[in-house]
């Protein structure tokens, strides 16, 4: 759920591209997990869970974005509404809402700055980082 998470803040945080986007995790130390599950952001928007050979995985929980929230979507990119959905604040904040719209603030919360999008703790403290490569990026 993290994970997919961190894709939406990252889909949100970068310009608009056709090309594939990668979402990886990022070691303490800063090393990107290339052999870990990954997200697969399309140009169109949705967000598919990739495993760690590069297959994607369609019967994952897929995401979609539009109008600036991140909605669950099934496996044929319809946009759930009954499901919780993510709403991208001005500052970079990303705050989990509940299927009437509502804020969860006891939730976790993400913050995006830059390519880069951490989780957060209830008090604002950076716990875990997350990163963004372009499909071609990943050194071989």
């Amino acid at each position: 759920m993290k994970t997919i998470v961190m894709a939406c803040l990252l889909l949100l945080a970068l310009p608009a591209s056709a090309d594939e986007q990668r979402v990886y995790t990022v070691d303490p130390y800063g090393n990107v997990k290339y052999g870990e599950p990954s997200l697969s952001v399309g140009g169109d928007g949705r967000i598919v869970e990739v495993d760690a050979y590069g297959n994607k995985q369609p019967q994952k929980t897929q995401y979609a974005a539009k109008d600036g929230k991140i909605y669950e979507a099934d496996s044929y990119g319809r946009i759930r509404h009954d499901k919780p959905s993510y709403t991208v604040e001005r500052d970079g904040r990303v705050i989990q809402t509940d299927a009437y719209g509502n804020k969860r603030y006891d939730r976790p919360q993400f913050k995006v700055e830059g390519t880069k999008v951490y989780q957060n703790d209830a008090y604002g403290r950076k716990q875990q980082k997350f990163e963004i490569k372009n499909k071609d990026s990943r050194s071989k």
